[in-house]
């Protein structure tokens, strides 16, 4: 991607000091790294079970038979993974 500079703007501005690329604005940070990584996981999930529901009810459509799928999603709280500690020394 090739950046123009803007009106007013040099064609040096946003290069560093020690010359080092040309990066315009902030760099991303880990929130917006975090926060862009789930929103990935989330929309191939919901892609994966799109797909694998058209999957499973291909067969009830293609007899005519009329259907419903309900896809719940599970997730175990994050205690759950977690071993319940032991009171008054475990004995």
């Amino acid at each position: 991607m090739v950046m123009e500079p803007k009106l007013g703007q040099s064609c040096n501005s946003g290069r560093s000091q020690s010359g080092e690329g040309g990066q315009m604005g902030n760099p991303p940070s880990a929130k917006d790294d975090a926060e862009a990584a789930a929103r990935k996981m989330e929309d191939d999930f919901n892609a994966f079970t799109v797909s694998k529901a058209d999957d499973l009810a291909k067969p009830l459509k293609d007899a005519g038979i009329p259907y419903k799928i309900h896809i719940s999603a599970v997730c175990p709280s994050p205690s759950a993974a977690l071993p319940s500690p032991t009171r008054g020394g475990g004995r």
